[in-house]
């Protein structure tokens, strides 16, 4: 076997979709050693975040714990997988992997489309948002780039890529780490859930619109990474006002696939009645006529399923999320979709899809012709078996 140990290495502890979404179970099973480094605390408060109960998820508080833990490893059999995206506040932690000379991997999947069209569109963005505080940044993450040009920082050994562009998810540098990494090509998570749905049986299809929540008043990385988010009564206020004319328009009822960590709508229902499902965004999507949403990772069901893909917008989420604008315009230009205003009294539903530009989406963002009909579990179990 190449490697009788994967340890991950996350700066969020370990939640059930960690364990899910990164093969613990199946590696387990298959008498593969399984770690999980929790750094959270080298770089964040996080008291109150839940974690998974999982025995072998280690907390370093340190860096000369972790310094201890790297000592005590076999690391001719271990591979490391970061799941931290590499920028200037992390260049320490990957000092200390490459001073230990670990074999270190990284999945590059869940890309989005690249909000700057061209290099002058990014240029006016980043004049019109010009600040003190975004140069620094700016500054010292082509410092950490350079890092890796110049060997101080290791680059990856080997790269699990979903889409030609998955490696733009894991941070500065990736295009240094693509010229030296082996690279293995795997599957968006959505993607795989894709690949065992549809070979269910087909179910009734039913006339329904469903909405792709994504939790933007209260999702927890708002809080966890300082993000300035909407307020909730607003947000959903017009929300659902646009619901109630989109159905008027339609004659289709609009159902909401909950965001998985949508843990206030088990008490609250703030789409004014409307049915709420948890956890079957993929199934859901399946047998919908139309998709709805605004920029969620999700959009990879509509695209696979070939649906009619609706983006919405308005004025009030153009105004609070920075780059809102340009992103919807990303995925319209990489899929085709359509985008509709909520504050407009027009609804123009798109009558079908492009099909050329759907089939490109998937092999640029969530699979390639290698492994589009198989399992990243088994491509990532076969890769560490020999």
């Amino acid at each position: 076997m190449k490697f009788k140990k994967i340890v991950y290495v996350g700066y969020f502890p370990l939640s059930n979709l960690v364990y899910q979404d990164y093969y613990f179970e199946t590696l387990l099973k298959k008498m593969v050693l399984v770690d999980y480094l929790d750094v959270t605390t080298l770089f964040f408060e996080a008291e109150n975040l839940n974690e998974y109960p999982y025995k072998d998820a280690v907390k370093i508080t340190s860096y000369k714990e972790l310094d201890d833990y790297f000592l005590k490893q076999d690391n001719s059999c271990t591979l490391y997988v970061s799941l931290i995206g590499y920028e200037w506040r992390v260049v320490k932690l990957f000092r200390v992997f490459t001073k230990h000379k670990l074999y270190t991997g990284v999945f590059g999947r869940g890309v989005f489309p690249n909000i700057y069209e061209s290099t002058r569109s990014k240029y006016i963005f980043n004049l019109q948002n010009f600040g003190f505080n975004r140069l620094s940044i700016m500054i010292k993450n082509r410092l950490a780039r350079l890092f890796k040009i110049s060997g101080y920082i290791k680059t990856y050994d080997y790269i699990f890529r979903a889409g030609a562009y998955g490696h733009l998810a894991f941070g500065y540098g990736n295009d240094i780490d693509l010229l030296k990494a082996n690279i293995i090509d795997v599957n968006t998570v959505d993607y795989d859930k894709f690949l065992i749905e549809k070979q269910k049986e087909e179910k009734s299809k039913d006339d329904y619109v469903v909405f792709l929540d994504q939790y933007f008043p209260y999702h927890p990385d708002t809080v966890f990474f300082n993000i300035k988010t909407v307020e909730a009564n607003r947000y959903y206020r017009e929300l659902n006002d646009f619901f109630d004319r989109f159905e008027k328009s339609t004659s289709l009822k609009v159902v909401i696939a909950a965001h998985p960590k949508a843990v206030l709508y088990t008490n609250e229902n703030p789409f004014n009645g409307r049915e709420v499902v948890f956890y079957k965004a993929n199934e859901m999507v399946k047998d919908a006529s139309i998709v709805l949403t605004h920029n969620s990772t999700a959009i990879c069901f509509p695209i696979c399923y070939k649906k009619r893909l609706v983006l919405l917008t308005n004025k009030y989420l153009e105004e609070t999320f920075l780059d809102y604008e340009l992103s919807l315009n990303a995925i319209k230009n990489a899929s085709g979709c359509s985008i509709i205003c909520m504050d407009s009294d027009q609804i123009d539903v798109p009558i079908e899809i492009d099909e050329k530009l759907y089939r490109e989406y998937r092999y640029k963002y969530l699979t390639s012709e290698i492994s589009e009909f198989k399992l990243s579990k088994d491509i990532f179990l076969d890769f560490i078996s020999k």
